[in-house]
């Protein structure tokens, strides 16, 4: 591994932003921040299958700035994510810093098996703490409905030994809305529609929708709390702590998005 130039500012940030990640206590009472209203409810998919969601971890052997690294997708860890959008945006969190390189990639799950490359394979140079997003209409990529797709991100530390790397990673199939949604979306003023999407079991759409509101606009807490809330329902506690001292943190200069 190169040598890391003594950034110190970022090593106390960023060090500090994952000793209160790891340390906050999970959430205790809803309704102390915002109204239960105010909270949009996930209803999972009827069709659920394993595990498809990874995170990543630091281990033994490396520096210290690697030794606090947290890095994760936001996405459902017990069955695989919906979309109804042919191009959308997905998040993913990095709790530290880094010099070294991070990789991205999309693949279809069935060309992935033939040994076909990537729809999506770039990197990324010294990644910023913070939630990042990935979107898929930036880089020309389309989902097909019904089709599976797998999405990742991993942290280059060893190019010659990838069992060294981290990674975090996640399935994401896009479907067709039907009448009733598409009808409950056209009346909804788009700061609500992560509420109807959530209640659909569109994972990734309900997601994208509080993402979108927490950059446009100025008083962020209340979307960060909404999206903290259907992090919590699907037992990301770690990453929904990260939504709650988000705000805080962007003093920082940590690159949220």
């Amino acid at each position: 591994m190169k040598t890391r130039c003594p950034h110190a500012l970022n090593l106390i940030a960023g060090t500090l932003f994952a000793a209160l990640l790891i340390t906050l206590t999970p959430y205790p009472v809803v309704a102390d921040m915002v109204k239960i209203s105010d909270q949009p409810v996930y209803t999972p998919p009827v069709v659920l299958g394993k595990p498809k969601q990874t995170v990543g971890g630091a281990t033994r052997g490396h520096d210290d700035v690697i030794a606090e690294m947290f890095l994760a997708v936001l996405a459902t860890p017990d069955h695989m994510g919906r979309t109804i959008h042919a191009q959308p945006t997905l998040y993913w969190v990095l709790t530290v810093p880094l010099n070294e390189q991070i990789n991205i990639t999309l693949s279809n799950m069935e060309q992935d098996m033939r040994g076909d490359p990537p729809l999506l394979d770039f990197y990324i140079e010294k990644p910023h703490a913070g939630i990042h997003k990935l979107d898929l209409v930036q880089h020309g990529v389309t989902l097909e409905p019904d089709i599976e797709y797998t999405w990742g991100i991993e942290v280059l530390l060893d190019t010659h030994n990838h069992s060294q790397n981290i990674s975090a990673m996640a399935d994401i199939v896009r479907i067709q809305p039907d009448f009733t949604l598409r009808q409950s979306l056209d009346v909804t003023q788009l700061s609500q529609q992560a509420f109807i999407y959530a209640k659909a079991g569109l994972w990734y759409d309900a997601i994208n929708v509080l993402g979108s509101m927490i950059e446009k606009y100025p008083d962020k807490s209340k979307f960060y709390q909404q999206r903290a809330a259907l992090l919590t329902q699907v037992g990301l506690k770690r990453l929904a702590n990260y939504d709650r001292m988000a705000p805080a943190f962007e003093k920082y200069d940590a690159k949220i998005y």
